[in-house]
């Protein structure tokens, strides 16, 4: 019966090895996947030419860098109309040659109108899925896909907030505290970004 006991613990504590050495192999490769997002988002800007280009860059690191991404969307406030519109749009079906967003490359929010409004205002991201909530909170339009999940983040600098990134995806998500604080971290990578390229930009339009 000892022998049997001891072979027993050995295969428990090899399983819980295992199990331990997966969960570290996960959150290992999903730090390198991580670091390597803001590797390439601190590049993007350094080609770009003014802010709406770098906000382009940046959201085609975003579609290829993240799982299951229908499509990103950077919004910017305009103070002269008091709305927040459309900088830059991108998406999977672009890499199947399809380019269309819909009425969406036309959006606009006053503060406090929709989710990009009041994430605006309020400074404070919403995570949605249709595992916890299955009415969309979403605008959709007709020849637009409902995604099955939704990250709206503000894109906060420190003399405020700049505007939002939208992300959408395609199959529901769990919104984990780990994936909210990556996404929050790349959110403010493009933020300081487009921050740096409007201050950049000030001077030759003054």
């Amino acid at each position: 019966m000892s022998g049997h006991s001891h072979d027993d613990q050995s295969a428990l504590r090899l399983r819980v090895l295992q199990n331990n050495l997966a969960t570290i192999s996960e959150r290992l490769d999903g730090a390198l996947r991580l670091l390597s997002a803001i590797s390439s988002l601190s590049q993007a800007p350094v080609r770009a030419k003014g802010p709406a280009q770098a906000a382009d860059q940046m959201l085609d690191v975003l579609v290829r860098a993240l799982d299951n991404i229908m499509n990103c969307s950077v919004m910017i406030y305009d103070a002269g109309s008091n709305q927040l519109r459309m900088l830059a749009v991108r998406g999977q079906a672009e890499f199947f040659g399809d380019t269309v967003f819909g009425g969406s490359q036309h959006l606009t929010f006053r503060p406090g109108e929709g989710i990009a409004g009041r994430v605006y205002s309020e400074q404070q991201p919403v995570f949605w899925s249709e595992k916890t909530v299955p009415q969309s909170p979403l605008k959709v339009f007709a020849d637009s896909d409902i995604p099955a999940a939704i990250a709206c983040l503000p894109l906060q600098v420190r003399e405020g907030c700049l505007g939002v990134l939208n992300l959408s995806f395609s199959d529901p998500m769990d919104f984990t505290f780990n994936e909210q604080r990556n996404l929050v971290l790349l959110s403010q990578v493009v933020a300081n970004a487009i921050h740096n390229l409007i201050l950049l930009d000030q001077p030759a339009a003054s």
